[in-house]
């Protein structure tokens, strides 16, 4: 081969191409090392500490007890909150049952002192069935109504004969709770008027 004679165009252009990238891209023309393409440096890499460590395992349990120490206070007042909503309900289901129920078939509602109703968690009246409390009771409902008529607010009005004074205690309690409807921590006691609506 003539030494004197040019390169082939393929061999031209790679050397050129080769010079080119060394002055456009000196970072890759050298090698690169592992130390080069580390973006932490050696001292900031070194981690935690033990005191670092316990420290924030403290503050993060601190916090974490603090959230669940309120849990079960903010569930009781859930829970209360729900049952008196229930025992609204059951209270006005037991009075429109005995307003509009005929009166002269029940003594002017005295046949419904001392009964006992039963309702589900929604309130819902479940019916029983040989005197027992039924399944799914969760509240029971005793009735007490009054012999004599209650006096009106006016000064000359006669105790009417179309009223009667109810008294409703909810409770939430199972049947084997013997006070149940004479302590006063274990039922809602609900007075009101019934009045006659019906012939």
């Amino acid at each position: 081969m003539n030494p004197i004679a040019p390169l082939p165009h393929a061999a031209v252009d790679q050397v050129a191409n080769r010079r080119s990238g060394a002055r456009l891209f000196p970072l890759m023309a050298k090698r690169l090392r592992p130390q080069d393409l580390s973006l932490v440096s050696p001292r900031s890499g070194r981690g935690f500490s033990l005191v670092e460590v316990t420290l924030a395992m403290a503050i993060v349990s601190f916090g974490v007890l603090s959230v669940v120490s309120t849990m079960p206070g903010g569930m009781e007042m859930l829970r209360n909150s729900v049952n008196d909503t229930v025992e609204s309900r059951i209270a006005q289901e037991v009075l429109a049952k005995l307003q509009g129920s005929d009166w002269s078939d029940t003594a002017n509602l005295a046949s419904y002192d001392g009964s006992l109703c039963y309702f589900d968690a929604q309130g819902n009246e479940l019916h029983a069935t040989g005197g027992a409390a039924p399944d799914w009771t969760v509240f029971t409902a005793r009735i007490a109504v009054s012999n004599t008529p209650p006096a009106l607010p006016a000064a000359t009005a006669a105790p009417s004969d179309y009223l009667r004074q109810v008294r409703i205690c909810i409770t939430d309690q199972p049947a084997t709770s013997a006070d149940r409807f004479t302590n006063a921590r274990k039922h809602r006691q609900v007075c009101t008027l019934a009045a006659k609506t019906s012939r």
